[in-house]
């Protein structure tokens, strides 16, 4: 059974609709050693959602999320003007370069696993861009799997949903070596780093040519190594406004790398299309709504 994480104090999930509103129904769990550098976690998450906090967006992520949803929740069809279209029970998400907004009502079940790329690429059809994994049509060794894990859902048996899920990527995954392997010991680097790493140390540090690492980067991660890296940096900044709205962007700025304070804006904005500040401000009503005590 997959072992239940104790998370940091206001640690959050990235994309709104992981970042839990209420995180005593939040719970990650570890996976198997055999899937080490390949799953991150498990999680689960119930939320009831009012008119106050139906609204949301998913932001790009560093890592590919394969999720099983059960509730009512739409995105906008983008073909027919203010029309939505339901959301699908199973979906993968994590590199698409902007956000998409959605709605959800009621009563929400989420359970979903966080995988590295070169582990979510196998789960994708052949010769699929990970950069467009965003709702693409899931690969056809999952149908089977969904039908069991939502039913699971569907029970409120979320432990047994999440067992499945495990047994399943241990049979499907290729559980390889990798330690010897210079694009994901390079990416792994990324992570470890935040972000903060030039092509040229990580090819260093394997000791290849910077060429011969971003083939293999490009080959086994599906994104270039600078992409990346400014997804990483993102993702860290946007869990550091959520957890703290009133932290100063220009010390938030120069801890994770950027140049300056206009350089952050620039690259958040480009991925959320707001600011840093209006993300703030968007943080600080949403948890208005949250407590009245806030307001």
């Amino acid at each position: 059974m997959p072992a239940l994480l104790t998370l940091p104090e206001n640690q959050p999930f990235n994309a709104d609709l992981h970042t839990p509103l209420y995180p005593d129904h939040y719970r990650e769990y570890a996976p198997h050693p055999l899937l080490e550098n390949r799953v991150r976690s498990y999680w689960s998450m119930e939320e009831l959602h009012t008119q106050q906090t139906e609204q949301h967006r998913f932001f790009p992520e560093r890592l590919v999320r394969l999720c099983f949803y059960q509730g009512e929740a739409y995105l906008p069809d983008l073909n027919a003007g203010s029309r939505l279209e339901p959301l699908p029970q199973v979906y993968m998400l994590g590199f698409q370069k902007e956000p998409v907004r959605f709605i959800s009502r009621g009563l929400t079940r989420v359970v979903g696993v966080e995988l590295f790329p070169w582990a979510a690429r196998e789960l994708m059809h052949p010769g699929e861009n990970i950069q467009n994994v965003f709702f693409k049509p899931i690969h056809v060794a999952l149908r089977e799997l969904s039908l069991l894990v939502l039913d699971l859902i569907q029970r409120n048996d979320i432990i047994g949903a999440l067992e499945a899920l495990e047994d399943w990527l241990l049979r499907r995954l290729t559980l390889r070596e990798i330690d010897d392997h210079a694009g994901i010991q390079a990416a792994l680097s990324l992570y470890q780093m935040r972000g903060q790493l030039k092509i040229s140390e990580l090819a260093d540090q394997q000791g290849v040519s910077v060429r011969h690492l971003e083939r293999q980067f490009q080959e086994v991660v599906g994104i270039t190594p600078k992409w990346l890296s400014r997804i990483i940096r993102f993702e860290e900044a946007h869990n550091r406004l959520w957890a703290n709205p009133q932290i100063n962007l220009t010390e938030l700025a120069f801890e994770l790398g950027y140049a300056d304070q206009a350089h952050f804006c620039r690259e958040f904005r480009s991925l959320t299309h707001i600011t840093p500040s209006q993300f703030s401000r968007d943080v600080r009503n949403r948890l208005r709504n949250m407590d009245p005590q806030l307001q």
